[in-house]
């Protein structure tokens, strides 16, 4: 993979849209969602968890 294929993809640039920013900086808006999961885990707990679903 070229070097600047694997830039784009590490810092999700290929998802990146230009025309969906905001504000002097350009900041990606993020748009409300509605889904609602089943279960959640803290961050700290992650690594001790047994419980992988």
């Amino acid at each position: 993979m070229a070097g600047k294929e694997l830039t784009y993809k590490k810092y999700n640039l290929d998802i990146y849209d230009p025309f969906d920013v905001t504000g002097p900086y350009e900041m990606p808006i993020i748009h409300r969602c509605d889904v609602v999961p089943e279960s959640l885990i803290g961050f700290n707990e992650v690594l001790s968890c047994r419980c992988y679903n």
